[in-house]
């Protein structure tokens, strides 16, 4: 096609895309800094789907792009195999400056977790758990009060 985002030749298009999680229509990235480089891949990602599908919102409604999804704090997750849990917060590893999602379970000891945030947002390996119905590796519960309080 003869399509081409602006500033790039067409031996210069990267072959490996920015890690990235979109939160709120915000781009975050999961490596450490933001280069000119990468600045030109997330350019082409949004020229690409701005020409060849009208657009980040349709292209993330038709499966191209995974769905946002974001972290809230306080909220209860169930994990995909049963067991429920409350994120506490979104950490920084010391080393590698990866966001970690710490939570806490709710259950057993009621100890503290932490998990790689982008693996605490993807999907359910349906290929190793054929068995499971959930979508996503944790999912948000809406738990309502038994007294009827908000």
């Amino acid at each position: 096609s003869n399509l081409r985002p602006p500033g790039y030749e067409p031996d210069e298009l990267p072959t490996a895309l920015p890690r990235v999680v979109l939160c709120s229509n915000n781009i975050v990235f999961l490596e450490n800094s933001v280069n000119k480089e990468m600045e030109k891949m997330i350019k082409c990602i949004v020229f690409y789907s701005i020409c060849c599908f009208g657009g980040l919102s349709l292209a993330m409604g038709q499966g191209i792009i995974p769905p946002m999804r974001e972290i809230k704090i306080n909220k209860v997750y169930r994990h995909f195999k049963g067991d429920s849990y409350i994120v506490v917060d979104v950490a920084f590893h010391s080393e590698t400056k990866e966001k970690m999602v710490v939570y806490r379970r709710l259950y057993g000891d009621g100890s503290l977790w932490v998990r790689p945030l982008e693996m605490f947002l993807e999907e359910v390996d349906h290929e190793k758990y054929p068995d499971v119905k959930q979508k996503w590796r944790f999912e948000e519960q809406d738990i309502q009060s038994v007294a009827g309080q908000n």
